[in-house]
Formats: structure tokens, sequence, C-alpha cells
């Protein structure tokens, strides 16, 4: 359970995991049991354990420890709030220094916290000692200090660069594939970027930019199979539209792109997951 860290992408993963209602029944129960010592009394009923330890240090005196599974809990989840915080501060300066509006990201966020606190309310015990911890996170997941930066919006144009021959709802559905096999950071490309990518008549005018989170082979096979529902999704429209970039913001040229075509072509890569993905849009 302890090894669920988050993540700058997933700050709150931790507590999804430790939270949940089985998990944090089980974390419950071996708090409270101890067959290993003979020893060991469990008072459930007033939240402590007691038992006289195996091993003492040469002068310590031996007598019955005694703790309470309120502190117990709280020196877990106290330094796991404040990794949190910590994390989503540094994830949201991060991009709003790359030049993006942090809304989406925060949102993210706050969706996931508000399923998390409902479930603390709703189905554990010891709410009343883990949401005033909990609640803390509020305070870095509210919109109102990027209220002055430019909002993601609809670009409007025709298509007429990678002419698509899907419609928008399509391009949703294909938009949710790169997220489930994380080829884009959905905290830097939202849906509404994606749709501004592809549905553009110039690539100088779009503020917008389609940004791999994986490798640059596994995203170009992504690209790769969106290509049959576009006319000029190409190796050279997507170089000189400079609106792919690596996930160390390179964007992608012609002669990296045309390598890792040659690459693909002579072992026959194919990531079946995702192709698999593709398929099921014809379903």
């Amino acid at each position: 359970m302890y090894n669920n860290i988050s993540t700058p992408n997933n700050p709150l993963h931790f507590f999804e995991i430790f939270l949940s209602k089985d998990n944090f029944q089980k974390f419950t129960n071996d708090f409270f049991t101890n067959y290993d010592n003979p020893t060991f009394h469990a008072d459930i009923k007033n939240g402590f354990i007691e038992y006289v330890d195996n091993v003492y240090q040469e002068g310590e005196p031996i007598a019955p420890k005694v703790i309470y599974f309120k502190n117990y809990l709280l020196k877990i989840v106290e330094p796991q709030i404040s990794n949190s915080i910590n994390l989503i501060k540094n994830k949201t300066e991060e991009i709003v220094i790359n030049g993006s509006n942090p809304n989406n990201y925060i949102n993210i966020l706050r969706k996931k916290y508000q399923v998390l606190r409902k479930e603390i309310i709703k189905n554990n015990s010891y709410k009343d000692f883990i949401l005033p911890e909990f609640e803390k996170i509020e305070s870095v997941i509210k919109l109102s200090d990027f209220e002055k930066l430019p909002y993601q919006k609809v670009q409007k144009g025709n298509g007429n660069y990678f002419k698509p021959k899907i419609n928008e709802s399509k391009l949703k559905k294909i938009y949710k594939i790169a997220r489930r096999h994380e080829i884009i950071d959905i905290t830097i490309v939202s849906e509404v970027q994606f749709l501004n990518v592809f549905n553009c008549s110039n690539p100088v005018s779009v503020l917008d930019k389609f940004i791999f989170s994986s490798d640059n082979r596994k995203g170009l096979f992504f690209l790769n199979c969106m290509a049959i529902y576009f006319d000029n999704l190409k190796p050279s429209s997507i170089a000189q539209s400079q609106l792919f970039s690596s996930k160390k913001r390179n964007p992608l040229s012609q002669n990296s792109i045309d390598g890792i075509n040659r690459h693909f072509r002579k072992n026959k890569i194919n990531y079946l997951e995702i192709s698999k993905s593709f398929a099921m849009l014809e379903k």
C-alpha cells in the first residue's frame, strides 16, 4: 500500500489507494492485530494498542508501550499531505513557466479531491482526524490564482492543414485513446488543445502543441494510426507544422520522423494495445 507514491501528474495517488474502503480497513485491522507478541493487547473501543517490546536496549526500563491509532494514522497521513501539496505547487509552476494555463490540471485534481473527500465522509470512521489534514489540499487546487491567465479556447479552423476525414466526436474518442495509452500528458494537452491542433487551418496561428508524454517511437506509432483518418497527416506535414514535440519539448524533425518510420518497417514494430484501440473505433 505504501508503495503507491503520489507523482506530479497524479499527486493524490497515495490517497486514492490508501483511503479506499477495503485498503483502509486492512490498514486498521493490521494495526489492531499482532499475533506474534503474547503481551499485545488491543483496545479497539478506545482506539489504542498496548504491548511490551520483545527487545530492549541495555538500561532501558521495561514498560508497556501505548500507541493510539489516531496518532499512528496522522504520522502516515501528514507527510503525504505535505508531499501532495508540494507536488501540486511544483507541477502548476512548471505548466505556467512552459506557457500553458494550469486550469485543466487543477480541474482534474479538484474532481479527484471531491471524490476522495466524499469517500472519507461516507465510509471512514476516522474522518474527524483525516478530514482536517486532507482539506489542507484545497488551498492549492483553487483556480482563483490563475484567473488572469489566458483560458484554453477552441480556436476556429477549417481543418485545411491536416484535412481530417472524421467529425469532432470521433476526434474526441481518439483523444481518449491518447490518454489511455499515455501518449500525452493530460495535464499539459487538454481535449481542447488536441482538437485545436488537428482542426487547424494554419499551424502558425495555433497556440497549442501536441506534446508526447511517451517516447517518440510510441508517440509516432500513435500518429501513424491516426493518419488513416486524415488526408494530410503525413511525416512532412507533421514536421513542417512544428506542432508535435517530444516530452522534452523538442519539435519532431523530418529526420527523426523518417528514422523512426524506417525502424518500424525494418523491425515490424506494432504496439498491439494501441492498434486494438484504433480497431475498436470501427466497431
